[in-house]
């Protein structure tokens, strides 16, 4: 792995770290039990809508290299 990559990789881990120290520093727990289920429900989506998205072009790049 090239040397910009692996600063590249810090530097994600790094940004996300310091945003998750400042995010849990300023939390305070919510009272509704709605809005934290709404917000898991969005993240979750998110989160499958992503990897199917990356699946699908990854599939349609095979099929486009083996030329089927």
């Amino acid at each position: 792995m090239s040397t910009t990559a692996k600063a590249y990789i810090a530097l994600v881990i790094a940004s996300g770290m310091i945003l998750l120290m400042l995010a849990a520093g300023s939390w305070s727990s919510s009272t509704s039990l709605r809005q934290v289920a709404t917000y898991l429900d969005l993240a979750f989506l998110a989160s499958v809508w992503g990897d199917v998205t990356i699946l699908a072009k990854s599939a349609a790049q095979s099929t486009m290299i083996k030329g089927e």
